[in-house]
Parts: structure tokens; sequence; C-alpha cells
């Protein structure tokens, strides 16, 4: 599995071979990131000595993904920790405590939790960044569980410290689902024969940040440079031209603050932002070297962000296209112009169609969203990025596309319409703005309007936007326009008077889970009923698209632009009794639509080659001339024939996870793994295998030939791995607004 590796090195003042080997941030690598954050030695070497830091060339990439703090080890619990009262915390299957480390090789730490009440009696497992502390499962007994971390593991940057319950040593009677109760969480540093005790800091605000790398108080996210109080720092940033810096200012604190900036040219920039408020700032910077100083001034307890920071020149060189990435939510292969029964539904997607490359015979690496977003902005498998199979969101250390093009200047923005591929789960990594949905949906209307305030505000610079819209995804509530559009009224009163129907067709409340629950046999009517309804989102999507490339034509960007339309899963609408997706990877789910308008391009051609959403990571980083890392894709070109010469299959992924649990009579197995040739698929689960081949009339089972065992040998060492694993079913540490936020999407039961 391809990770960014951790550098070590401790820059010196004037050690610039020590900085670059220890701490460059132009590669986009989250580990050196944060530890070029974390060389405040180097900072106030600067400051105090005139010792000026890297010189940053042409951009800001150096002020994204950085945390400053003048304390020498800080400790925040993450989301999964809640607090009570000022020294307690309990939490479900685990939580973590992050732990920055300011300077190296510290003294020890030792982390003490002690057990409340029934939970004296639950088993836990201690992990530092991934390494068991302990030989075996812990039970506190009354006293305190305690977990050492010797000096050796406490390199400078972020540590996670993990405590998570093993319900399977519990007793019997201990086993019951249950929060795990501490009537004190403390930290103790170890220096001589003295323990001095560290304070744990509750601060969402900066633990968000450590945790995913974009934070905000809004739904409006945004990456950047964090201090964690009143910090000044000084960089040498060199231009050949007049440039003008922008900042989205944030000041997360009780009172206002200041932010300031010595640009280097005998002058004091001043931005007074207020409490809990935000600010977008810009200013000019003349051509020449300058030693740069950024100065927050306000509360020691508050936290400020450097947000979205942007170096825009008067004429910038285009380092390659503009390019929007359009993710189509849980939208059919057949849904959508120019592969649709009715592309009268879908009109701007059909002419789009007639001026770029269609590919008829793409597929999804999953059937859900966030390991589908996943492998295409990394362009791995789902169990090589891990993100919704061992883990509930991208890990930091997995580069991003995003990542990729921010560090080759692109301004870098996401507009989301649904919440699994929000920047909780990992998928704003390289995005210097990201729009979040409000609850678990956002409308086609305001994700356009969103992307289109962000192309006003930079459409001089080059771009790379990521759009999801979410519509198609259920319950189903189009604008009555598009109903009209599909008759959906005409369709709904047919089933009105029925169980289960007629509270759907009515959009009762709850309607929607309720019907799956009951296990709805198909009938004719209502089939007809949820395929109109479904159509109507598709249809009121379309038209927004079609706005989103009238804003990218008023603004000259659409002709010159890569850009990318694809769905990340589809649907079932009654096929087999089937509805909604996941738990399986039928092709109603994994065969997804994809158009790729190269730039420059005019006329639509066809690429009849067998794709799939790991392809993308390469070839959009090769449009824009930047070197990919390996990665499990093939580069897509023009007309892609010979890229994709020799290509025997694409693989395919469904698990059971903690935040996707795969209950009811529609799983089939925790893990699943899907071959998909041209004309056959296999589906591999344990000691199984399911064949079929595409006939006239569709897809159709046959005899293997072959047996899973052959096909498993096929599988990378991860993927067998996990196909062992025993499933998490339980929500685990998740807080109820997460957990809510699930259920309304039918993730969670």
């Amino acid at each position: 599995m391809r990770k960014r590796r951790f550098f070590e090195g401790e820059p010196g003042c004037g050690d610039r071979t020590g900085a670059e080997n220890g701490a460059s941030l132009h590669s986009g690598n989250r580990a050196r990131k944060l530890i070029r954050a974390a060389c405040v030695a180097a900072v106030l070497c600067a400051l105090i000595f005139g010792c000026g830091g890297d010189t940053h060339d042409g951009n800001l990439e150096f002020l994204n993904g950085g945390f400053v703090t003048g304390r020498h080890v800080s400790v925040f619990p993450n989301r999964q920790w809640h607090r009570h009262g000022q020294l307690g915390g309990s939490f479900r299957k685990s939580a973590t405590l992050l732990v920055w480390v300011e300077t190296a090789a510290p003294n020890d730490l030792i982390f003490s939790f002690t057990p409340d009440g029934a939970s004296n009696r639950h088993h836990f497992a201690a992990f530092w960044d991934d390494v068991p502390l302990w030989a075996e499962t812990n039970s506190g007994g009354g006293a305190p569980l305690k977990a050492d971390v010797p000096a050796s593991m406490l390199t400078r940057g972020l540590h996670r410290l993990r405590l998570e319950r093993r319900q399977q040593d519990d007793a019997k009677d201990d086993r019951a689902r249950a929060e795990n109760q501490f009537s004190r969480v403390r930290v103790f540093e170890r220096i001589d024969d003295r323990m001095r005790e560290l304070e744990i800091r509750v601060n969402p605000f900066i633990a968000s940040y450590l945790d995913f790398g974009v934070t905000g108080k809004t739904r409006v996210r945004a990456d950047g440079w964090l201090f964690d109080g009143p910090q000044q720092m000084v960089e040498t940033i060199s231009l050949e031209e007049e440039a003008e810096v922008s900042f989205v200012l944030e000041n997360n604190s009780r009172g206002q603050a200041v932010f300031r900036v010595y640009p280097g040219t005998n002058e004091r920039l001043e931005f007074t932002v207020s409490a809990r408020g935000r600010q977008p700032v810009s200013f000019k910077m003349p051509p020449g070297t300058h030693q740069t100083t950024f100065e927050v001034r306000g509360f020691e307890d508050g936290a400020f962000l450097w947000g979205a920071p942007y170096l825009e020149a008067e004429q910038p060189e285009q380092s390659g296209p503009p390019v929007i990435f359009l993710t189509l939510d849980t939208t059919r292969w057949d849904s959508v112009a120019p592969f649709s029964a009715e592309p009268r539904l879908t009109p701007n997607l059909a002419v789009f169609a007639e001026q770029a490359a269609v590919y008829p015979n793409a597929w999804a690496t999953a059937p859900w969203t966030l390991p589908s977003h996943a492998s295409m902005f990394t362009g791995l498998y789902p169990s090589h990025h891990e993100a919704g199979v061992t883990r509930d969101a991208l890990p930091l250390d997995q580069l991003t596309l995003a990542e990729i093009l921010r560090n080759r200047g692109y301004r870098t923005g996401g507009f989301i319409g649904g919440h699994m591929s929000s920047s909780v789960f990992g998928i704003a990594q390289g995005f210097s703005v990201y729009h979040d949905p409000k609850g678990w949906e956002a409308t086609a209307e305001s994700v356009t309007d969103a992307a289109l305030e962000f192309i006003d505000d930079g459409a001089s610079s080059p771009l790379f936007l990521f759009i999801n819209y979410f519509d198609p995804h259920e319950p189903y509530a189009a604008p009555e326009t598009y109903r009209k559009l599909t008759r959906e009224g005409e369709a709904a009163a047919k089933v009105l008077d029925l169980p289960t129907w007629g509270p759907l067709a009515r959009g009762e409340a709850g309607s929607w889970n309720a019907f799956l629950k009951a296990d709805t046999p198909p009938i004719e009517a209502g089939i007809d009923f949820l395929t109109r309804a479904y159509l109507a989102e598709v249809a009121y999507m379309d038209a927004e698209i079609g706005r989103l490339f009238d804003g990218l034509r008023r603004h000259g960007i659409y002709d010159d632009a890569l850009i990318v339309v694809v769905a990340d899963h589809g649907e079932f609408l009654g096929e087999g009794g089937l509805w909604s997706h996941s738990y399986r990877l039928d092709p109603e789910l994994t065969h997804v639509p994809l158009l790729i308008k190269w730039p420059g391009q005019k006329d639509g051609t066809v690429v009849a080659d067998l794709v799939s959403h790991v392809d993308l990571f390469e070839t959009v980083a090769a449009a824009v001339g930047a070197e990919a890392p390996p990665s499990d894709g093939r580069r897509l070109t023009f007309d892609s024939t010979a890229a994709l010469a020799g290509r025997d299959f694409v693989l395919m992924e469904e698990h059971a996870c903690r935040i996707h649990q795969l209950l009811g009579p529609n799983k089939i197995a925790d893990h699943l793994f899907g071959f998909q040739w041209l004309d056959r698929r296999e589906v591999l689960m344990q000691n199984r295998l399911d064949c079929q081949t595409r006939e006239v009339e569709g897809w159709q089972s046959e005899p293997c030939g072959v047996s899973w065992k052959d096909r498993a040998d096929l599988l990378s060492e991860e993927m067998r791995a996990i196909a062992k694993m025993a499933a998490e079913y339980t929500p685990g540490d998740l807080d109820e607004d997460e957990a809510e936020k699930l259920r309304a999407l039918g993730y969670l039961d």
C-alpha cells in the first residue's frame, strides 16, 4: 500500500539542508506539513536572530496544513469523547486523544484513565499511532488504566492515543452495548523522578483541524495555518512580479482578535475580526524577496486561522487547464444522457456528451459514497485507501488529487451536496475552501450558487472545483417543476392507499426508512412511482449542471477546462425486489456514467474500453502536468485505447463497517470483492463465487468455471487480510448528531 513517509531530522537556524529535508511543504506530504508547522524553534530563531525561514517562491502552499503553538505538548480529545465536568469523559466503542508534540523527544508521557461505575469491569486496548501499548487487553478493576509512551515515540508533530473497548474480552454480563465512563482522564510528563500533569484542552475547533485538515465555525471550512493562541511567525517570500495575497481570517475566541501582516515593505496591515468571526482579506505584495511576518493578538485560549491562503500574480502563468470535477451522487448509468432511454430529462448532459469523451464501460469501486470518492481522489481501491473499510475517514497520510493541484498553484474549492462527502470523512484534504452541507443534504441549487460565487471570486486563477450533486439520493423530493416533467404525481396517485407505499407517496417524514425496513415487495405501480420520483431528481440536478456550465462559459472557462462528470454509484429501483444502494455489487449499483471533456474538445467520441474510478486520479494529474505517485489506476487520454490496452479487469468492493453496517435482508456477506471484465463479472465472498455474463437482454448468471480460491489469489495482500476481518456492527464512538445523519441516509439502523 502506498504511504507517504514521515521525515525525521530537526532543522536549525541557518541549516537550510535540514530545513529542506525535514520541513519542506511543497511536496503536499501531510507529515512534512505537520513537522514544518511544529518548527517553532526555527521561527523563534528567525524572530530573535534575524534568521529567515525557507524561501517560498510564487505561492502560499507553505501556509497550508500547518499548526503553530508555543506549548511543549498539547493534548485535545477528539469528537468521540464526551466530556463530563472538568476531569472525566465517556465514549462508546473507541476514542482518541490528539497529541501535538512541539519539541522533538520530550520526556516520557503517561496517560491515565480511571474507569467509573460498571466501566471498571470493561476491557480496553490502547494504541499509540496504531501501535499497541499493552500486550493484552486491560480492565481497570477500579484502578486507573495506565499507558506509558516512551520519549523515543514522541517525534515532532501529531500523534494519536486511542483507547478502544474490547467487548469480546468482557464477562458475558458486561458485554451489553454501553458507554465507557471515566471519572478522570489525565496526562503526565515524567521529568527525572517527578511527574508533571499536562492540561487536556477541550477545543473542538483545533481538534477538528488536526483530525481532518480543514476547520471552521460554519459549514464553510478552510485549510491554512492555525495559531494556537496569539502567535507570530516569519517567512521569506520571493516574487518575480507584483502579486495579490488573499486569506479568509477566522477568529475562534471569545473576544475580538487583531491579525497583522508585515509584508516586508515597511508597512503594517491590520485586520480586526470579531469574536467567532470570519473575514476575507487581500493585499498587494511588490516583487522581490520579503521577510514577511504573520501575527495575531487576542485571547490566550483562542485559535486563529489564516485560512484559504492564495497568492495570485497579476498575470498568472497557467500551470494547466481549469479542472471541474462533478460527482453525481446515486446516479444510475441508464438515468442520464447519452445512456438514458429518456434523454429529454437530462438535456444539458446530452449536449455535454456531444462535446466529450463518453465511457460506456465505467465502473465504481464501491456501491456507496465515501469509498468511491476516496478512490477517485487517491487512485486507490477501497482496501488500499481504507476509507469506509477499516477507517471512518480517508487517512491524512494519503495524497489526494486536490493536494497535487493546490501544490501547482490551483485555487481548490469543494462544494458538497451530501454528508458522506463532507469534511469529517477526510475528503476535504487539499481544498483551501470546502462547503459542507447543512445537515445531511444540500440542494443542487445551493451547491451551484456556492460554486458560482467561488468562480466569481477567482475566475482569473487556475481553478480546481469539486462539486458533489446529491439530489438523486433517497428520499426523492424534487421541486414540483421536475415532478411534473416525469409525471410523478400521476404515478403517486395509484399507490396512495397502499400500505408503506402511501406514506412514501405523500412524502411523510421517516417514510423512506420505514419502507426499507418493511421489506416491501415490488409492485408495478410502486416501481413506476419511485422511478419517476427518482428521475425527477436527476432532471433537477441536470438543470443545475446546465446553470453551472453557463457560469463557466460567462467567465471564459468552459472551453479550456478539463471537465469530469461521473457518478459515485447507482441505485436499485425494484430490480430483484431491491431498493436503495449498498450491500451488493450488482450492475445497477456499480455501472456508472462517465463523461470527460478534454480542454478544447468540441466533438464527442466514444471510448469503449474498461475504466474505473481509480483511473481519474492519474488522469487529472497528468492533464495539469503533474507527476502522480503510483496508484491502482491507468491514465486516460483523449482516446485512451493505448493506456488501457491489456487491462483484464477492474475491481469493486463492499464492506460492513461501523458507519456502514449492512443491516437487514439485503446483506449477502460482510465483505464482497467484484471482478469486472467487459462482458463478464464475478463477485467473491467467503467460500463462494457468483458469476455472470453480459447478454443482449442483460447480465445473466452462469457457472463460474473457477473456484473462489482462484479468484482470492488475485487480490492484494491488504484485500485478503480485510476479507478475514470480523465486521463491526455498532456505531461505536460516533456522536449522536453524526449517527442521526447516517440514519437519515440509511447507513445506520
